[in-house]
């Protein structure tokens, strides 16, 4: 008997892990409205946070979104390119949409959604440095 408890006693490689816990759909919708779209920063923050949370895109997918890869007429879509340069094409909300087109319409004009040439990461380093002659969306 004092062998089993012995046994027992050993403590387990193996830690249960927490449940990964989700947003409700009102906590979603207040994360989705907390941005005050009052600055073009707001603006940007709230277009991202929208297009992170319709695509459910990685970080780094998003981080690499060129605008020759988001569709905004029907049926409108974004295309990522994610782990293994495999890419995935998702189906766009309306309200990300229109987030979109208004977040395009104002940036200037560059390949990248998000952010400068400049600050271009590992992943994305093969790409092309010149911006495309215009920026327009398809």
């Amino acid at each position: 008997m004092a062998c089993w408890q012995d046994i027992l006693a050993i403590p387990s490689k193996k830690q249960d892990r927490p449940a990964v816990r989700h947003l409700t759909v009102d906590q979603a919708r207040l994360l989705l409205a907390r941005p005050d779209r009052s600055t073009r920063q707001s603006r940007r923050h709230a277009t991202l946070l929208a297009t992170l949370y319709d695509t459910w895109a990685r970080v780094q997918e998003l981080a690499d979104l060129v605008v020759r890869g988001i569709r905004l007429q029907h049926p409108a879509m974004a295309s990522l390119t994610g782990k293994g340069r495999k890419t995935r094409h998702v189906p766009l909300d309306g309200g990300t949409v229109t987030l979109l087109a208004a977040y395009l319409e104002r940036r200037p004009c560059r390949p990248r959604v998000w952010r400068s040439e400049a600050r271009r990461s590992r992943a994305t380093s093969s790409a092309p440095t010149r911006p495309p002659p215009c920026c327009a969306v398809s």
